[in-house]
């Protein structure tokens, strides 16, 4: 399991927090890596596709509703 925005390994699950994307749930390692996703979700999530979709994460990002400074 790793980090979606820094992509650092997380050990045995001891992530800071989960975010529900889809059928599946992402996880971050510390506050700031979710701070940066929440900012730049587009930009800052990996392009890999998803295991459970047949188009990339970006193409999913646009369809989140971002709040704060947007």
């Amino acid at each position: 399991m790793s980090c979606l925005t820094c992509e650092r390994e997380i050990p045995e699950d001891n992530w800071f927090a989960r975010i529900k994307l889809g059928a599946r749930r992402e996880v971050f390692c510390r506050p700031r890596c979710v701070e940066t996703f929440l900012d730049e979700p587009v930009t800052r999530g990996p392009t890999i596709p998803c295991a459970d979709s047949g188009f990339p994460r970006m193409d999913r990002n646009k369809k989140w509703k971002v709040f704060g400074n947007g």
